[in-house]
This record gives C-alpha cells, sequence and structure tokens, in this order.
C-alpha cells in the first residue's frame, strides 16, 4: 500500500508495493496518476516528517510506503482500542463484580489484576512502538529535496 501525503495534509492509497516506488523514480514517472482513493484520516506532522525523509515526490505531493504511516499511527491506535476495552472491563466490573463475586468468589480481584497486566503489557508495546518511530525519525535527515518540492507546492515544513 501507498499514500499519497497532499501539502493540505489530505491523504489517499492505493494498493501497490514499494517496489512501484522504485520503478517510478527509475523511469521518471509520476506517481499522482494512479488511480488513488481518499484515506480516512489526513496527515499529522510526524506523518509529514516521515515522508520528508522516506518519500517520493510527484506532481500531487509525497508518496509514501504505507508501512511509514503504520509506523506513526500504531501506537496512536493501539492507545485508543485499549482505552476504549479498559472503559468497557471497568463498567462490566462495576455491573457485574458483585453477582460475579457470588458466583465465582475473588473474580473481582483476579479481574483487576488481569486488567492491571493488560495495562502494563499495552505501556511496553506503546512504549516499543514509539522508539521505533523514534529512530526513524533519527535514523534519516530530511531529503532538501523533498523539502523544497513539499514547500514549493504550497505545503509546511513540520517541526521536526
Amino acid at each position: 500500500m501507498l499514500h499519497l501525503i497532499r501539502p493540505d495534509r489530505s491523504m489517499a492509497r492505493v494498493k501497490s508495493s514499494a517496489r512501484a516506488i522504485e520503478l517510478a523514480v527509475a523511469h521518471g514517472a509520476d506517481l499522482s496518476k494512479l488511480d488513488w482513493q481518499p484515506a480516512e484520516k489526513p496527515a499529522d506532522d510526524l506523518i509529514v516528517s516521515l515522508a520528508l525523509r522516506y518519500g517520493v515526490k510527484c506532481s500531487a505531493g509525497i508518496v509514501l510506503d504505507a508501512a511509514y504511516v503504520v509506523l506513526r499511527r500504531y501506537p496512536l491506535e493501539i492507545t485508543e482500542t485499549h482505552q476504549k476495552a479498559a472503559e468497557s472491563h471497568a463498567a462490566l466490573l462495576q455491573e457485574q463484580g458483585a453477582l460475579m463475586d457470588k458466583v465465582l468468589p475473588g473474580w473481582s480481584d483476579r479481574k483487576r489484576e488481569l486488567d492491571a497486566r493488560v495495562d502494563e503489557s499495552h505501556r511496553q508495546v506503546v512504549e516499543d512502538a514509539e522508539k521505533q518511530l523514534e529512530q526513524a525519525l533519527t535514523a534519516k535527515e530530511r531529503d532538501t529535496d523533498l523539502v523544497t518540492h513539499w514547500i514549493n507546492l504550497g505545503g509546511l515544513e513540520p517541526p521536526r
């Protein structure tokens, strides 16, 4: 999957491989000609920062392999999912805890212990994902040609 990041931060995607980027660069093709479909969310500063390091310019913006978009969004999405699950579990404990403790003595305590282990696991996964993102941002400097292209298209350079 490839993502097109436009100067207004809107994004589009197309089912294609990173090999398409290599071929486009090798043959001077304009990837904006692909059949792009709108993406659900716009690019944030970190996605633009990744694009300015790892992307390829096209007439409509910068094309970026989806792996970099996932690298940015994974910690956010897993946190959102975890928060929703934690809220649901807290409601379950409040609504059904007393009943479950009658049927299975100690259920509420075991449930709280399990929730604490899940919270710690989530914290570790997010920490690891954020380290990977940070490594990608620090492993390579912004490409000056991409930055110039981005600004010429009307894009604003993000702080990182």
